[in-house]
Formats: structure tokens, C-alpha cells, sequence
């Protein structure tokens, strides 16, 4: 059975084809998760506790300095994108819960970072790190479809935040049928995932 990240299920999704099979392989051999492996955590968890410890941008940009040589220009970037997309937002902490969304045998795990409210509507944000899985409109109505079904959230309210670019996407997929196109993308995923 596929177990899968929301970002891995998205990016297989949104992928050209001919990519599809190596990138399942890859993703079917990751072993369990390692919290010292995944190489943006330390910056995920130190932007959920700005707000969870009430510590300032300032907090931010002198964690993003002090890092390893060989992540320090990538985080500061990012937290920089960050400060600067979060400035005058009113963020607030809540510990989100960790959704999954089973279709046909695959798992999809959904875990958004963040709530903000914007003229009095919530918004659960799913921050996206990566410039090699690049972002796309297309990939974020994934996520926001599969984080809205999996954390019981409404559609409008989700949104993803490509810290590369500083683009906050939210779902523009009405009018396609998006429990279709997933259940679809799972069922060829499964195919695949015996023959790897």
C-alpha cells in the first residue's frame, strides 16, 4: 500500500509522465520517516515556533544566520521570503492535526504548518519548501483538496505557501472533479508501486 506525503502524492500528480516511475521508486524506498534527514524541518519547526513561543522575525533571521555553512544562504532566503510575506498578517499558533486521506489502498498524509485570519476568515497554510518539486497551481489544488479533506477544513480556507518564490496559492479547481482526478492518480500509483 502507498503511503505518501500530501507534497510527494502532489508532485507524482503534476509531474511529466516519463518522470513518474523513478520518482515512485524513490519515494517507495525513503524507509520510515527521519527527522534528521529531512533537511528543511529545522526551518519549518523554527517559523511554527515564532508563533508558538511568541518570538519575533528578528528570532527568525538570527536562527537562519547562525546555521551550517551549507544550509545558511538556502534558510536565510527562505526566512527572508517568509518575514516578508508574514509582515502585518495575523498569524496565530494552533497545533494543527495531521490528516490522512485514504483513496483506493494509498494513504496520503496531510500536515499544514500554519492558521492566519485575513478579514476574519481562517486560513490553513501548508508551507512548501522545495525549488526542485517546483510549485504549480495545478499541484497546490491538490493539496489544498487533500489537506481540506484529510484535517475536515473548507476547500476555500487552504492554502499553500511556495517560500521559493513567495506565492501564496489557494484551490481555483471548481469545476473539476478533484476526488476523480486523485482517486485516478492513485489507482496508476498503485499499478506502478507493484512493479517497482
Amino acid at each position: 500500500m502507498p503511503e505518501l506525503t500530501v507534497a510527494e502524492f502532489s508532485y507524482l500528480a503534476v509531474i511529466d509522465p516519463r518522470r513518474k516511475k523513478g520518482k515512485e521508486k524513490k519515494y517507495k524506498n525513503k524507509g520510515e520517516y527521519r527527522p534528521y534527514k529531512d533537511y528543511y524541518r529545522p526551518l519549518r519547526e523554527k517559523i511554527k515556533g515564532l508563533f508558538k513561543h511568541n518570538r519575533t522575525f528578528k528570532d527568525l533571521r538570527n536562527y537562519a544566520e547562525g546555521v551550517d555553512e551549507k544550509k545558511r544562504s538556502n534558510y536565510k532566503a527562505i526566512a527572508l521570503s517568509f518575514i516578508r510575506w508574514a509582515e502585518g498578517k495575523n498569524i496565530y499558533h494552533y497545533d494543527p492535526k495531521v490528516g490522512v486521506y485514504t483513496v483506493s489502498s494509498t494513504r496520503v498524509r496531510c500536515n499544514p504548518e500554519l492558521f492566519y485570519r485575513v478579514n476574519g476568515e481562517d486560513r490553513l497554510i501548508k508551507l512548501h519548501f522545495s525549488g526542485a518539486e517546483r510549485m504549480s497551481q495545478r499541484r497546490a489544488n491538490y493539496i489544498c483538496f487533500l489537506v481540506s479533506e484529510s484535517c475536515e477544513v473548507p476547500v476555500e480556507s487552504c492554502r499553500v505557501l511556495d517560500l521559493k518564490e513567495r506565492k501564496e496559492y489557494r484551490f481555483n479547481g471548481f469545476g473539476e472533479d478533484y476526488a476523480d482526478l486523485v482517486l485516478a492518480e492513485a489507482l496508476r500509483i498503485e499499478a506502478d508501486w507493484e512493479e517497482i
